[in-house]
């Protein structure tokens, strides 16, 4: 896929089958993502290489911190923020925020100064 295709094609998943994703994409996916030159950097790479292995991914607010850390073993010393699960999309309800489209490129893209 080119690039182009690959962040046109990017969506948040909500929903997705039961079928698992094999241990050797996921680490592929992985890899390329932690290539990124940040935090910050690296989610917007495995989100960008999940859909460029044909699969989909979304992102969870951590909003119940206790009860990820007992169902997925993560230590006191460590807050995360959010999970992204990644798998195959299953159908789902479009977001009604959809139906109003994307901001104008001149109420977001500021040039030199506001």
């Amino acid at each position: 896929m080119e690039f182009e295709e690959v962040v046109r094609a990017r969506r948040m998943v909500r929903n997705f089958q039961p079928t698992p994703v094999p241990d050797e994409t996921i680490m592929h996916i992985l890899d390329l993502a932690r290539r990124g030159p940040s935090a910050g950097f690296a989610v917007m790479l495995l989100l960008l290489a999940v859909v460029n292995e044909g699969l989909a991914a979304g992102f969870a607010g951590m909003w119940d911190l206790d009860s990820c850390r007992e169902l997925l073993g993560i230590p006191e010393e460590v807050t995360p923020v959010g999970v992204i699960p990644i798998g195959y999309a299953a159908p789902d309800k479009r977001s009604p925020s959809l139906k109003r489209g994307r901001h104008p490129q001149t109420d977001v893209i500021h040039r030199e100064q506001w």
